[in-house]
């Protein structure tokens, strides 16, 4: 399941999958809108036609909206990005995840995700109560200063 990891999200490309050391059976995307995307190895193809068919109403404007977006990320530089934005983050706690798609370990995760919130800076939080952050696919230096600013701030 490619939420996290799939368009370009990952740094590695525009699939997670296509870099692990095993053969992917199923990739299922979901990008928006009422576009999601499945794709499946031979062994799970289903040739009888009409099988598989959704209720999807045709939503062109999804479909270009998700070519749009994967044009403009294969010009980004996801990899560096990322790096840059992980050693950032590495004075606060442990880092997890990859890519643009990053965990910070904190034990005031949850106060801080407030206070960053009254600063315009929006984050999730994991289940183990670990901040998440999923920035758009060009952010930038100065943006990751920004965070890292606000994060001293609100951090102590």
């Amino acid at each position: 399941l490619e939420t996290t990891t799939g368009g370009y999200r990952n740094g590695r490309g525009l699939w997670r999958s296509d870099t692990v050391p095993v053969t992917v059976d199923a990739l299922v995307y979901y990008p928006g809108g009422q576009l999601g995307l499945g794709f499946v190895s031979d062994r799970f193809y289903v040739a009888e036609k009409l099988t598989l068919i959704s209720t999807w109403d045709g939503d062109e404007l999804a479909l270009m909206r998700l070519i749009w977006e994967l044009r403009c990320a294969r010009s980004v530089a996801v990899a560096q990005r990322a790096t840059e934005f992980r050693k950032a983050l590495q004075p606060f706690g442990e880092v997890t995840g990859e890519g643009l798609y990053l965990g910070l370990e904190h034990a005031l995760a949850e106060t801080i995700a407030r206070r960053l919130l009254e600063r315009q800076i929006k984050v999730g939080l994991t289940d183990d109560k670990a901040l998440r952050f999923c920035p758009a696919l060009n952010l930038t230096e100065a943006e990751i200063q920004r965070i890292v600013t606000v994060l001293r701030e609100v951090a102590s």
